[in-house]
């Protein structure tokens, strides 16, 4: 869908069961735990690489949250708003405009509360890179505790506007 329409929104329901703690094992300095992204592949040089992904972290409580990752930038986009909630089902939405330039636009919300609106960023690689965009739910991280890190999704769906 999104090499025909370059405008969609994207929603998922989640349910996590039991809290967990991203402990980032392994060698990139800093935790992380990805449940959705939008990957960018390019043919001219050949990648395929994250762009946007949410990720989820956890406050000096021990409550998790979503925070978002531009891996293009390096610039991760934190939210004090809410948590992820545990035992309840809630969802993700996101409104993602693929643009090869800065004319992008990534739009989040949990359970309909916006989290993120950002305007004027690049979504993907240029067209002249054979930039297109693919999106994923996922669970995989540089470290999770209990192991192994199970949570429930349903309901993923992909809308034009």
């Amino acid at each position: 869908e999104p090499q025909q329409y370059p405008d969609l929104y994207y929603k998922v329901w989640y349910y996590f069961p039991q809290v967990y703690t991203v402990t980032g094992n392994g060698v990139d300095p800093y935790p992380w735990w990805n449940i959705f992204q939008w990957m960018a592949p390019s043919t001219n040089p050949p990648r395929n690489d994250p762009f946007f992904h949410l990720n989820i972290g956890n406050w000096p409580n021990g409550n998790m949250f979503l925070y978002l990752y531009d891996s293009h930038t390096g610039t991760s986009y934190v939210q004090t708003i809410m948590d992820v909630p545990v035992g309840e089902w809630f969802y993700i939405e996101a409104y993602y405009k693929s643009r090869g330039d800065n004319t992008g636009q990534v739009t989040v919300w949990q359970n309909g509360t916006q989290l993120w609106d950002l305007t004027g960023v690049q979504t993907r690689y240029p067209d002249s890179e054979g930039g297109t965009t693919h999106w994923s739910v996922n669970n995989y991280s540089n470290g999770v505790s209990p192991q192994p890190a199970i949570f429930y999704i349903d309901d993923a769906e992909i809308r034009t506007p």
